[in-house]
């Protein structure tokens, strides 16, 4: 097995064990709203999820034999504002 295909693996364990998360999640916690100052459980458990998701897009453009490119995303806090 080839380190992409490794990477690739681990993302997805990665994404199963943030899903899994979501079931330690108290109903009250999946219903809370929060604020882009401070955010909610769900909120934290999904921007996790997005950032892995676009690292896994990113390596399945490797995967597919396009060159890695570091993406350069800016002000995280903006970014992370967008995600909220």
């Amino acid at each position: 097995m080839d380190q992409k295909e490794n990477l690739l693996e681990l993302l997805d364990y990665f994404g199963e064990q943030l899903d899994s998360i979501q079931g330690y999640l108290k109903p009250e916690e999946l219903s809370q709203t929060g604020q882009v100052e401070d955010w909610s459980a769900k909120d934290q458990l999904f921007h996790c999820l997005e950032w892995a998701n676009r690292r896994l897009e990113m390596l399945e453009n490797v995967r597919g034999g396009d060159q890695w490119i570091d993406p350069d995303f800016g002000d995280f806090s903006e970014v992370n504002q967008e995600i909220f």
